[in-house]
């Protein structure tokens, strides 16, 4: 018993005296600024998120005070737009603009400090894609059928997601209850190549639920159709239902948002193990700040409410 003790033990010196620490030789990145903000159009407000990088053997926090010193020009390129308003809490800041901004302008923020390099951003405001209702029916399963008709749509380099919520109201005797569905449906082939597709009733269709929303490209030709579908029970002789309202959000995403979108899903999927380790090269997450990291991308909503 002794012997293998003393073997443990002779290992367990051996490991411990190679231990050697490592130092690290390479360059050393210095700190710039990081902005964050999601401009759209219409809003007579903006949301900056506003901090410094660290180099990645830098463990200091950052304390919002030593950011104080921060200057935020805002222009738009018809000059409607000016900050009148920072209203400030930790690195959040709340600008309030003189008037809405215009959709179809281009958008520059520049965030200066003494203690870093100014930087700059540029992005188009892309305008709200706003479908006009057609129809809705219900089939003989239940289900809910909505048309639509796009609109035209001057942007033709970003993507329109729509996600949508159908209200209900089911009765059964005297009792009465909310029914609500998320899942909003489509086999309409404008939706094929950017979302998923699953076998239904023989073909195919593409789905998205809470949260989720449908894409297609915002180049469609002009006067297309839409056609959405929720499913929803049919009515028996014991319990009927009746429809009280469809909401359907419809979001315009410019081409900086989305290829921005699409590299964050990227980085985060391949860290999605937890394990904080990859033999992979790390994903880039884009970026179009000039002398600092972030984004400035353009999104807008819209929304249409059908009773």
């Amino acid at each position: 018993m002794k012997r293998y003790l003393y073997i443990v033990l002779f290992f367990f010196l051996l490991l411990v005296s190679c231990e050697q620490e490592l130092r690290y030789t390479g360059d050393e990145s210095e700190p710039v600024l990081v902005l964050e903000a999601l401009p759209q159009a219409g809003s007579d407000s903006l949301t900056c998120y506003i901090n410094r990088s660290r180099f990645f053997l830098d463990n200091t926090k950052t304390d919002p005070a030593s950011l104080a010193k921060l200057s935020i020009e805002l222009t738009t390129s018809s000059g409607a737009c000016r900050i009148v308003r920072d209203s400030v809490v930790d690195f959040v800041h709340h600008l309030t603009l003189s008037a809405p901004l215009p959709a179809g302008d281009t958008l520059h923020l520049t965030v200066s400090h003494p203690d870093f390099p100014t930087i700059e951003a540029a992005e188009y405001i892309v305008p709200a894609c706003e479908p006009t209702f057609e129809s809705v029916t219900r089939d003989t399963t239940g289900g809910y059928h909505v048309t639509l008709r796009l609109p035209e749509y001057a942007y033709k380099n970003g993507r329109i997601g729509i996600n949508g919520t159908l209200y209900t109201t089911w009765t059964r005797d005297t009792v009465s209850r909310p029914l609500i569905q998320t899942r909003v449906q489509s086999k309409d082939q404008i939706f094929s190549s950017l979302n998923s597709f699953f076998l239904l009733y023989q073909s195919y269709m593409a789905y998205a639920d809470k949260g989720e929303r449908l894409f297609f490209y915002s180049d469609y030709t002009p006067d297309t159709r839409v056609h959405l579908f929720f499913e929803c029970p049919a009515d028996s002789e014991k319990l009927t239902f009746h429809l009280d309202s469809i909401v359907l959000d419809i979001e315009a995403r410019s081409a900086t948002y989305t290829r921005y979108y699409a590299s964050l899903l990227a980085y985060m999927n391949q860290n999605s193990d937890g394990s904080g380790m990859s033999i992979e090269e790390p994903v880039s997450v884009y970026t179009n700040i000039s002398n600092g990291y972030g984004i400035l991308a353009a999104k807008t909503n819209s929304q249409l409410i059908i009773k």
